[in-house]
């Protein structure tokens, strides 16, 4: 007997209480868009930004930055997102217009006390620098 009300416990339980799971959810907001070195009026250099998380956390149990061009820092803030937020910064390849807002961002995440945050570049294998 004690089984069958601990079942029917459980299920009025289960009914009753909104499901555990919630919602995933996966965002790429373009932190900047200008590529090579020239500076045009209100364009930031390249660089991603991706959310993932759920409903639980407002997408942001993980954010990722991918390269981080001028203005990376600018961007970030409109919004409103500080550089202590992201859990990793990748740069793609090591050209100005992808780490000219590096320092910036490493700077502000100093600044505001933030942990130390993994910095990972690509590398390409030995044999494609051989083709070159």
């Amino acid at each position: 007997m004690n089984a069958l009300a601990a079942l029917t416990g459980a299920l009025v339980l289960a009914v009753l209480t909104p499901s555990a799971l919630a919602t995933p959810c996966f965002i790429v907001t373009l932190t900047g868009t200008q590529g090579g070195p020239t500076v045009f009026n209100g364009q930031a250099g390249a660089g991603t930004l991706v959310s993932y998380g759920d409903d639980s956390n407002s997408c942001a149990a993980l954010k990722l930055q991918f390269d981080a061009g001028r203005g990376t820092s600018m961007r970030l803030s409109q919004i409103n997102v500080t550089p202590v937020e992201l859990s990793a910064i990748f740069l793609t390849h090591i050209h100005g217009d992808h780490t000219e807002g590096l320092p910036d961002v490493l700077a502000l995440r100093w600044y505001l006390k933030g942990p130390k945050v993994d910095i990972v570049q690509r590398r390409r294998s030995f044999a494609s620098r051989l083709s070159q």
